[in-house]
Parts: structure tokens; C-alpha cells; sequence
């Protein structure tokens, strides 16, 4: 019940809020709301195509380092 609690008291601050994101206290045309914080479509269309090349070259270069340091080192291999 604690875990739904916190998820509604969010979710219900997030919906009083809407369409701001960040009200201004000094005037209200300072706010920062859903519609003039948002990207335009040409960068979201750009970041999908970045997201999409660098994303699996990342993830095998994560794999690629976690297969070449997971063994452990032994004694032998060190030269002592």
C-alpha cells in the first residue's frame, strides 16, 4: 500500500500541475509548460536515428568489456 500511496500522490501532483511543468512564481507567462518546453519534430527525428545507431554499438561494447575483464586474475598470470 506504500508503494500505491507514493505512485497516487505523484501521479496527482504531476496531473495538478498539468499543462506546467514549471510554474513561474514572478509571472505567469514565465512558466514552463508541456507545449514550449518540448523539442521540435526534426530534433526528435534526429535523436531517434542517433538512439538507434549508438545504442546496440554501445550495448555490444558493454558486453565486449564485461566478457574480456569478468575472469579472475591468478597468481600465475600476474608473474610473481
Amino acid at each position: 500500500m506504500s508503494f500505491l500511496t507514493i505512485i497516487f500522490f505523484t501521479a496527482w501532483g504531476i496531473i495538478g500541475l498539468f499543462p506546467n511543468i514549471l510554474p513561474s512564481s514572478i509571472n505567469p507567462a514565465y512558466s514552463l509548460t508541456i507545449f514550449n518546453s518540448s523539442s521540435s519534430l526534426l530534433t526528435l527525428k534526429i535523436m531517434t536515428i542517433v538512439a538507434l545507431i549508438f545504442v546496440p554499438i554501445d550495448l555490444a561494447y558493454i558486453f565486449w568489456t564485461y566478457k574480456t575483464f569478468s575472469y579472475k586474475i591468478l597468481k600465475e598470470e600476474i608473474g610473481y
